[in-house]
């Protein structure tokens, strides 16, 4: 019914409707879209596929595409055509490197079943919030994007995984970064300029490192700190955070 007869149709949400969907072929008839919003009744087995047709990669005036608890989405290719995304909620198999082609994107929440980290992430340099959360389960380590440092007005980094084991030197280009959380067991160290975030304001900060570098006392702005490494002993820099309050 959607893609013969509501054309028109500009804000789709079925918010705890059903137990499953299948998105239509015909779907991609509804190129006025700018908002799409699904979760089940109950939530889906995470095993539960979700495969888009290739004509979604018509709705060109998409800005918010927000599908949860209900399995994970395939793009099945579609996902670079999305010009116009803006907001990204879903879980989905793995990243993939055609999410460069989101010029608009400002806001990611994804849930990632494979540990694939595309560089082409990093063009995405409209993005002020990023959270993804990656399975354990999955083999390999999650590996951040070389350039990662280009998305300047990156505002909000949250990542979740126990396979993520270092961070890239560019990591410290973010210099829009306001809170950073870093959660699971794996990261074993930091890179030496971790300190060059002058904007940084909240950290968490988990992992199996055992010293934090001695650029850490340049955090300015850094006025909440929750720590849950292995680290040893504290810089003598550390005296330099004058603005920490927790």
């Amino acid at each position: 019914f959607f893609g013969e007869y509501y054309r028109d149709l500009q804000d789709l949400s079925m918010d705890g409707m059903g137990q499953s969907t299948v998105f239509p072929e015909n779907f991609g008839n509804l190129t006025k879209l700018k908002t799409l919003i699904f979760s089940p009744k109950n939530t889906a087995s995470p095993y539960n596929e979700i495969i888009l047709p290739k004509s979604f990669a018509n709705l060109k005036a998409l800005e918010t595409f927000s599908v949860l608890h209900a399995g994970y989405v395939n793009f099945n290719g579609t996902l670079g055509s999305l010009s116009s995304l803006k907001t990204l909620k879903t879980t989905i198999n793995a990243l993939t490197e055609d999410i460069g082609e989101l010029k608009a994107l400002q806001h990611v929440e994804l849930v990632c079943r494979s540990s694939a980290f595309p560089q082409r992430l990093a063009e995405c340099d409209a993005l002020t919030f990023l959270r993804l959360n990656f399975d354990d389960s999955a083999s390999g380590d999650v590996v951040l994007a070389s350039r990662i440092g280009n998305l300047k007005k990156l505002e909000t980094f949250e990542i979740t995984s126990n396979k993520l084991r270092g961070l890239p030197d560019s990591f410290a280009g973010l210099t829009g970064l306001k809170s950073l959380s870093i959660n699971g067991t794996g990261l074993q160290s930091l890179p030496e300029n971790f300190g060059n975030l002058p904007n940084l304001e909240r950290l968490t900060l988990h992992g199996s490192f055992t010293k934090l570098p001695n650029s850490f006392g340049n955090l300015s702005k850094l006025n909440n700190l929750m720590h849950g490494g292995k680290a040893e002993s504290l810089p003598e820099s550390f005296g330099n955070l004058l603005q920490l309050s927790y």
